[in-house]
Formats: structure tokens, sequence, C-alpha cells
């Protein structure tokens, strides 16, 4: 996707062949780092709304369940 060159036939064939150190870094850093970065990106990014929205959800659950508790208390004793 997105025009990079990283695919699994580069990847399955540097494995293959043995490829060493050197020959990995240098296919990282010129055609897998486009894509790996972006890639990272996303995940990065949907990751945290994710996160955001889940404990914004968690939280407004408890805090809401608190003042409940609270205000029956309140009723109660009053």
């Amino acid at each position: 996707g997105f025009g990079f060159h990283a695919d699994i036939n580069t990847v399955s064939n540097m494995m293959h062949s043995g490829a060493g150190l050197d020959q990995w870094v240098s296919w990282l850093l010129s055609d897998a780092a486009p894509s790996l970065v972006l890639g990272l990106l996303v995940i990065a990014t949907v990751s945290a709304a994710a996160g955001y929205l889940l404990s914004s959800f968690i939280w407004r659950y408890v805090v809401g369940r608190k003042w409940t508790q609270r205000s029956a208390r309140r009723g109660d004793l009053g």
C-alpha cells in the first residue's frame, strides 16, 4: 500500500539468502522506513484515541456512580 516497497517477498528473499545486518539496515532505512513510520503513526493515533475514549467513559461511569451513592446516602440521612 501507499506506493512503498515494504513487502513480504523482499523480507522472505533476504531471510533465505542470509542477508547480513548491513543489508537489513540498508533495506530498513531505504524501503521500509516510510511504511514503518506511517504504520506506526496510524497505530499510535488510533490507539491513543481509543484509550482516551475508553478511559473517559470509565472515569465518567465511576464518578457518576460515586455521586449517585453519595446522593443516596445524604437522602437517607436527611
